[in-house]
């Protein structure tokens, strides 16, 4: 004999035994024969979260084999609750991806083995969703469609691949990503070489076993083209999901206009900075620390009428020169090196029709400036003065060098007396006996008399 019971909930209060959330306020109908157990519109709460499940469920080897479509609404991803009745493999997901914000699901399971053997598809909502995947994402407005699965055995026994779709983001602090796209694959796969020997290089414990051995446990964000910036963005990024907390990526930036790259957060824009900008850059890290990350790449200017950048300006003012039409700088490259919060400036090249600049250095992670620049007369300057043209040749790469300081919203330029000038008037100085710079020994001894 087959016994059938229907039960009616009325403002219930449950702990599941297999997902330990706290659900209240239980509406619906459950009904039970003794072979499986189906829900009817069951809905209620868990915090601010709504929830709602209707399926089929049948016993089987201590679980349950069946279907269940589920939907929430308004679930806080920074919930506590939510986070501890996770399992163990998608609270490390949780730990890595730190996610933030709100999010609506809908998700269809079958299977339903235990753990082992569920499998998973459906679609996520984010509202003002913050993601840390190396490249912080801030702001997210968008949806995720997945499908994913358990998988028994291994070191990470959970697999999620899908398609991201983000109406608009913010990344970088303060650039507006808008349209993005990317493919999203968690869990065992192979990483490519170069992004594998990247994070190797960190020289932290156990990432070269980690990420060169097998196929390592990663979140992997690939395929990801934006608007961003007035131009285009593309680029890839993979975070180790298994031991040390590494990430590395990839960034390529086309079009993009020069005002809204070069410009600090909150600045307006105006004419006087214009031009298409080129980047790419080449990245990994650590932790969530700067001192943790490091990386390569490179940024072009062309079209450019650079002129009211201060470092720019710092440099004219100093050379006594104004800014006519002429004056404003139409290239600039940069090559530069990330080492943890300090950016190290291989080589700088800056040209107008007027003048040029060439030069290295560094910026702190305050914003502090340590430049060396040599400048070069412009071809327009060249033709019209060749007998200058020639003196300064000369000057700019035997004689004066300029020194920036400071920060990159205030710097400090001063032009530098190289050894060609200093080293004869030195000598002069002290064989004629004249006073010597404020700081400098007296030479052939200490005592301050001359032989």
């Amino acid at each position: 004999m087959v016994c059938r019971a229907t039960c009616r909930l009325r403002g219930v209060a449950v702990v599941p035994e297999s997902f330990p959330l706290a659900l209240e306020g239980l509406e619906g109908v459950v009904i039970a024969d003794g072979r499986e157990i189906r829900l009817e519109a069951v809905r209620g709460r868990s915090g601010a979260a709504t929830l709602e499940a209707t399926g089929t469920l049948r016993p089987a080897d201590g679980g349950f084999v069946g279907t269940l479509d589920l939907g929430v609404q308004d679930l806080a991803l920074d919930d506590g609750e939510w986070y501890r009745a996770l399992p163990e493999p998608a609270r490390r997901v949780w730990d890595r991806l730190r996610p933030s914000g709100v999010v609506d699901l809908r998700a269809g399971l079958v299977g339903l083995e235990g753990v082992e053997g569920l499998r998973w598809s459906g679609r996520l909502d984010l509202h003002d969703v913050d993601l840390d995947t190396g490249v912080d994402l801030r702001a997210c407005e968008g949806a995720l469609d997945f499908l994913g699965g358990s998988t028994p055995g291994g070191a990470f026994p959970l697999w999620l691949e899908g398609q991201v779709d983000l109406a608009r983001c913010t990344v970088l602090a303060h650039h507006l990503l808008e349209d993005a796209r990317a493919d999203l694959r968690l869990g065992h796969q192979a990483i490519p070489p170069a992004v594998a020997a990247r994070m190797a290089a960190l020289d932290v414990e156990g990432a070269r076993r980690a990420l060169l051995e097998g196929e390592p446990a990663v979140a992997a964000l690939t395929g990801l083209t934006a608007r961003c910036m007035g131009g285009s963005l593309a680029g890839e990024v993979r975070v180790a999901l298994d031991g040390p907390a590494l990430y590395a990526g990839e960034l390529h930036l086309a079009g993009a206009d020069a005002a809204q790259v070069l410009r600090p957060a909150g600045r307006p824009s105006s004419g006087e900075v214009s031009g298409r900008v080129q980047g790419d850059l080449a990245f990994a890290g650590v932790g969530d620390a700067r001192e943790g990350l490091s990386g390569v790449g490179r940024l072009r200017v062309r079209d450019a009428r650079l002129w009211e950048l201060p470092l720019l300006v710092g440099v004219l003012n100093v050379l006594s020169l104004k800014a006519p039409d002429t004056t404003f700088f139409r290239e600039v490259d940069l090559r530069f090196r990330l080492e943890g919060s300090r950016i190290a400036l291989d080589s700088l090249r800056a040209e107008s029709d007027a003048i040029s600049l060439d030069g290295s250095g560094s910026v702190s992670g305050d914003g502090q400036l340590s430049l060396k620049l040599y400048t070069e007369l412009g071809q327009s300057m060249l033709h019209r003065v060749p007998v200058v043209g020639e003196v300064w040749k000369f000057i700019k790469g035997n004689v004066v060098h300029l020194k920036v300081t400071g920060t990159v919203d205030d710097p400090h330029v001063e032009p530098v007396l190289l050894d060609a000038v200093t080293t004869p008037v030195r000598r002069a100085m002290e064989e004629g006996g004249g006073a010597r710079p404020e700081g400098e020994p007296p030479a052939g001894g200490g005592n301050g008399e001359r032989r």
